[in-house]
């Protein structure tokens, strides 16, 4: 295998039967993006008419099943003070703080949360698009803050519910604030069922909220709004849900492989199941042979991926589909991914780990088997990942490894590092965020990615539901690339192993480079690629030959190599920049594309 691919974090799942945690219900596990939007007002049915000053909270009619908070709503209750809530509980009139009230709501948006009053406006509602692609859209317009209710601090700004990718947005049109000494605060954001699961923003500071607010830590953080602290017209706040995973069943009909590598895939169907559809999702080229007793029973098979060059892989450079009707085939690359996802990607490109965190600049398991599931309908029988070349025969009847289900695992890992260490070693660090009946760790490492060998015995802290953090240095001179795992070890004798995390000593001392960004010039996205010395929350911004700032995205970029797509398909024609920052001080050359 080429071992340049081997920087998109490796994770090999050993186990038949590995397991992809479900994402449990909290909007905390929600993604935070803003970006630089185009306010376009709406005109729609009416829910407060103008000259309103706390009016009572009205239930309105969502046109299409709205996923929040892991339940879906068909309608929502609308507040005058700026904010909406789900659930059979609404809020009450003059209610302000909807992310930390009590009130026994099932969930809130916040746009601005805050004591508002009409200046001669309405507060309206209507869909745009069509389905699934679908917005509900609630506006605000013209209202001011009754503790500013002055000429020229009028307001505009709208919630924004996306059908399908079931994200919330916030997006603010001109706003006035006329007020330059005076604190006024709005608390913005999303809250659960329960003021203590919250995703909200907090700001200080006196400037524009475009790139300066933080994520608050506190369900009573706030953001200040006062003359020169107030959004841009069009700046929109987005929140995006983790993906829902799909769960097997073993009457299913989709059968799901996907793999970051290529090669030839030969899937025999060996088992009589009416109506079945493949889907595979590689980021090398792949030649997909149908074949078997009961083959005559797929319907539909669809390839998506990158589909990049692999001749390492039986020489196969791109995709191919045969032993299915050519009218039921279909090979799409790089589309863009039916949800967000914050650990994944927002195109399809690949996939090779049963893993919910970040995958290298893949997609996740839970991302594949949705985009799957909506292009095909019908339930999913198994998913078969992996990061190697595809080899061999793969029989309908052995199923899957990528089965998601309901499972607690005994570790929950928070993180797991490899950074340089001294004279030619490596320094490892992991952290668990709880662990059940945890005997030991094994620290295992390979110079290739596949063939692994035990290095260090590290002992476990048994039951605990605090953060216990662990370390190990290897001291031994190591080649210039090399990879570490975790296996973790219960009680019972029952063995876990985490994602593959790999070192290239060449950049122990590279300094400050360059990313890659690709293709250039670029028409819908483009590629970013970095390499990270070490594990770093940072943020990616995209601005214009000015320095005005159009994308923001924040993101944990992993040790090693890292991929991030960015839609450019509403930039215009010009010359773009793309730079990245972190914790501590680390920074990235920016790098310039264009867009065509």
């Amino acid at each position: 295998m080429d071992p340049r691919k081997k920087f998109f974090l490796i994770s090999v799942i050993l186990l038949m039967q590995s397991i992809c945690l479900p994402l449990t219900a909290q909007v905390s596990l929600y993604s935070f993006s803003e970006n630089a939007g185009t306010y376009t007002a709406i005109t729609g049915t009416v829910i407060h008419a103008s000259g309103w000053n706390d009016p009572a909270p009205v239930t309105v009619t969502i046109p299409f099943t709205f996923t929040f908070n892991s339940v879906g709503y068909t309608s929502c209750s609308v507040n005058g003070n700026g904010y909406i809530t789900f659930g059979s509980t609404a809020s009450t009139a003059t209610a302000t703080t909807p992310i930390s009230s009590a009130t026994g709501y099932a969930g809130a948006v916040s746009a601005m949360g805050i004591d508002l009053i009409s200046n001669s406006s309405t507060v309206q509602y209507t869909t745009t698009g069509t389905s699934p692609n679908r917005v509900f859209v609630i506006q605000w317009s013209n209202c001011r803050r009754v503790a500013d209710n002055n000429s020229g601090a009028d307001w505009n700004f709208q919630i924004r519910l996306l059908e399908t990718s079931n994200i919330v947005q916030v997006r603010y049109g001109a706003c006035g604030a006329t007020n330059a000494t005076n604190t006024i605060v709005s608390e913005i954001g999303l809250r659960g069922a329960a003021n203590t699961d919250f995703n909200n923003r907090r700001k200080t500071t006196a400037s524009s909220w475009a790139g300066t607010t933080t994520a608050g830590t506190l369900n009573t953080h706030t953001v200040l709004s006062r003359a020169t602290a107030l959004p841009p017209s069009g700046r929109t706040f987005i929140w995006t849900p983790p993906l829902a995973v799909n769960a097997c069943d073993p009457a299913g009909n989709v059968l799901i492989y996907s793999n970051y590598d290529g090669g030839i895939l030969n899937i025999n169907i060996d088992q009589n199941v009416a109506n079945i559809k493949i889907g595979v999702c590689t980021y090398e080229g792949v030649t997909i042979n149908i074949s078997g007793t009961f083959a005559a029973n797929v319907t539909e098979v669809r390839y998506v991926g990158y589909n990049a060059g692999n001749a390492h892989c039986s020489g196969v450079i791109s995709t191919s589909i045969n032993g299915a009707p050519s009218a039921t085939t279909s090979v799409t690359f790089y589309p863009a991914a039916t949800m967000s996802d914050p650990n994944g990607n927002s195109n399809m490109v690949c996939g090779y780990s049963c893993g919910t965190g970040n995958q290298g600049g893949c997609n996740t398991a839970g991302q594949i088997a949705h985009y799957f599931l909506t292009q095909f309908g019908g339930t999913m029988r198994y998913h078969y990942t992996q990061y190697g070349c595809w080899s061999g025969t793969y029989l309908m009847s052995a199923g899957g490894n990528c089965c998601l289900v309901n499972q607690v695992l005994p570790v929950e890992l928070n993180y797991f590092s490899v950074s340089c260490g001294d004279n030619g070693g490596a320094n490892l660090q992991w952290e668990t965020a709880s662990e059940t009946n945890n005997h030991f760790f094994t620290v295992e490492r390979s110079n290739d990615g596949f063939n692994f060998y035990p290095v260090a015995r590290i002992e476990g802290s048994g039951t605990t539901s605090q953060p216990v953090r662990y370390a190990f240095s290897d001291t031994e001179e190591l080649l210039p690339v090399v990879y570490y795992r975790l296996r973790q070890t219960d009680y019972n004798g029952q063995t876990e192993v985490f994602p593959v995390r790999g070192l290239n000593r060449n950049h122990c001392n590279s300094h400050a480079q360059q990313p890659a960004v690709f293709p250039n010039p670029a028409q819908q996205s483009v590629v970013l690629q970095l390499y990270s010395a070490h594990e770093n929350n940072g943020v990616v911004t995209v601005s214009d030959y000015t320095g005005r700032i159009l994308h923001t995205h924040y993101r944990l970029f992993q040790e090693g190599e890292n991929v991030l797509v960015l839609d450019v398909s509403d930039f215009s024609p010009g010359t773009y920049f793309v730079s990245v920052e972190g914790e501590n001080g680390w920074r990235l050359k920016p790098s310039r594309f264009i867009k065509e």
